[in-house]
């Protein structure tokens, strides 16, 4: 079976295996705890991302943030919200052959076939049926995965200003979901011994 991405939604929860392009990160560069009265703010740019966190978590903090606006929940005291997104970079070919130095030959091929514990591959695929869109080889470096503030990403979702938009760009299939988030969370729970 090949892969073909689902079309994303359109507004409504996010979803896990969606890919996500335009996401802005703003890193408050400060050493103490509390922020100081001079500092900078650092904008970290994420061409792609996809969403690792589970669609029953992300629905429930969905319907949640929706009664809050209505004012029938404490988002502070609703045990739906989740106050981040749990999210991991996906990088093409050349992306990440660039910014690891240490892939060489023997490894790109283990990544390639998926048969190596840090990285996951999908294969360049169309998005929707009939195609919309299409998209490159992408290559997940469990290792790069982060957090976003839930409320910074559904804002920007929502944004009127195209340059500060997130955009819902595909989602992966649940047959391919399932294999994706098993080697994540496989990767994740290994016991990691240093040499």
């Amino acid at each position: 079976m090949s892969l073909t991405y689902e079309m994303p939604p359109s507004s409504g929860a996010l979803r896990q295996g969606e890919i996500l392009s335009e996401v802005w990160e703003y890193r408050v560069d400060s050493p103490s705890v509390k922020l100081p009265t001079d500092y900078t703010v650092r904008p970290i740019e994420y061409p792609r991302l996809i969403v690792m966190a589970a669609d029953c978590d992300l629905l429930w903090d969905y319907e949640a943030r929706q009664r809050s606006r209505r004012n029938e929940v404490d988002e502070s005291n609703d045990n739906s919200i989740l106050p981040h997104i749990l999210l991991c970079r996906a990088y093409d070919q050349a992306e990440i052959r660039n910014t690891r130095s240490t892939i060489n030959s023997s490894i790109w091929q283990r990544i390639s076939k998926n048969q190596d514990e840090r990285y996951h591959h999908l294969n360049a695929a169309d998005v929707g049926s009939p195609p919309t869109n299409n998209l490159p080889d992408l290559y997940l470096d469990f290792k790069k995965s982060l957090s976003i503030p839930t409320s910074h990403i559904y804002s920007s979702m929502e944004s009127l200003d195209e340059s500060s938009r997130i955009n819902r760009i595909a989602v992966v299939p649940p047959i391919y979901v399932h294999d994706m988030m098993h080697r994540f969370y496989g990767f994740l729970s290994r016991v990691g011994t240093p040499d």
